[in-house]
């Protein structure tokens, strides 16, 4: 009798072992994105290729899986970003956004059975720079999605609206060397001040980071032109965020002439 039932608990205890633990026992949907694209010109489109697997080696626990893609801007608001078309590899996907608000869609896979992925491809109007999300959710798309590995259940790949800078100010100061777009390293700005009698220029900015840190940088040329190596890597890539440059060159006996370059990062 003892022999039994010491029998029935090794049993017991190999039948434990055997189950499978952790992401595995639970399931493990993620999902992940790429873009066509980091920068786009306003108005164009981009493709945003997401990937949802189930990487573990038993069906999940949840069943149906439905991935929310939703468009941002910087500090979570909306972002003015349109889908122009959502397909998907299996299930359905159905644009629900409102008027105003965010833009935002949500597909309804089925069941992703282990070892296998759905491809989901969005093409988007890009109007602004934005976060793409793409989350794994539960239940008709509401609540987080229930699995041993929660790390990979959001993705976000970031797309910049690669808008050209916008130059303000006197029409005497020339800048030769500005970018086409949003400013993405850093690049040499030839001033040129076309009036008689300039007696400096200078190039400063503001303070560098997202929270106004920084002692700026200041340039300046007792002469009619100046070059300035301007430092884009310094300034802190914030989504959406204006920064701004100024020019400024003093002739004898006259007022200052003015510029200013206002850009985003990218």
């Amino acid at each position: 009798m003892l022999r039994l039932r010491l029998s029935a608990i090794a049993a017991s205890v190999i039948g434990i072992l055997a189950v499978p633990t952790g992401a595995h026992a639970a399931g493990d949907i993620g999902v992940s994105q790429t873009a066509s694209a980091a920068a786009v010109k306003p108005g164009g489109p981009v493709t945003i290729d997401i990937t949802v697997a189930d990487t573990a080696t038993v069906p999940p626990s949840q069943g149906d899986v439905f991935i929310r893609l939703l468009s941002l801007s910087g500090h979570g608001q909306p972002a003015d970003n349109p889908y122009r078309s959502i397909t998907t590899s299996q299930g359905t996907c159905a644009v629900d956004s409102e008027a105003g608000s965010y833009q935002s869609a949500l597909c309804s896979l089925g069941a992703v059975p282990p070892g296998t992925s759905v491809h989901i491809v969005a093409v988007i109007t890009v109007n602004q720079s934005m976060n793409h999300i793409a989350s794994v959710r539960s239940q008709l798309g509401f609540g987080e999605y229930p699995d041993a590995n929660g790390s990979n259940n959001e993705s976000g790949i970031t797309v910049a609206a690669d808008k050209p800078p916008v130059v303000s100010g006197s029409k005497k100061l020339l800048l030769k060397g500005l970018p086409e777009g949003c400013f993405s390293e850093n690049f040499s700005l030839l001033i040129v001040a076309k009036a008689p009698n300039i007696k400096k220029v200078v190039f400063s900015t503001l303070p560098l980071d997202e929270f106004g840190n920084g002692e700026g940088i200041r340039k300046t040329a007792r002469a009619s032109r100046l070059r300035v190596t301007v430092p884009v890597s310094k300034f802190f890539p914030l989504l959406g965020k204006l920064y701004e440059f100024r020019v400024k060159a003093r002739p004898r006996g006259r007022p200052p002439l003015k510029a200013t370059v206002t850009f985003e990062r990218c």
